[in-house]
């Protein structure tokens, strides 16, 4: 049975999905190799965004899921995209930037970082990013 559909069948269960997202967590971020605990742990925040929805919620699990297995760019990159749709630019650019240590970020994602620190008012570390934004991208009118 995969882990979707025991996570759906406990909440289906479930009188009060708060305590079993609660009870989810800690089960899910104890089964399994870290990859495993790290992706459980991103399907019940995906659950925890898309169906309850408890955003802030779903922004501890995906951040869980990431410090488990830092190789888990999409909990991280799912995170700073919710911080955007929220309106927090230092978050955005905090996660960014650690997003930004990993060979397997995309090439555009300086140039998100790069905007949200001017956002945020970080301005001289929001002209290095843009920079390496500029590299990565050298035909991107709006960084320019």
């Amino acid at each position: 049975m995969s882990m979707h559909t025991v996570v759906w069948q406990r909440l289906r269960q479930s009188r009060d999905w708060s305590v079993t997202i609660d009870e989810l967590e800690k089960e899910l971020g104890e089964q399994g190799s870290k990859s495993d605990q790290s992706d459980a742990l991103y399907l019940l925040g995906q659950i925890t965004e898309d169906v309850i929805p408890e955003r802030e919620r779903a922004l501890g699990l995906y951040q869980r899921a990431w410090k488990v297995f830092p190789d888990n760019l999409k909990a991280l990159s799912r995170a700073r995209e919710l911080y955007s749709e929220l309106g927090r630019s230092e978050m955005v650019a905090k996660l960014g930037e650690m997003e930004l240590r990993s060979p397997a970020a995309h090439a555009e994602l300086a140039a998100i970082v790069g905007e949200a620190m001017l956002d945020a008012g970080l301005k001289d570390k929001a002209r290095a990013v843009l920079e390496k934004a500029i590299e990565r991208t050298p035909d991107n009118v709006r960084v320019k």
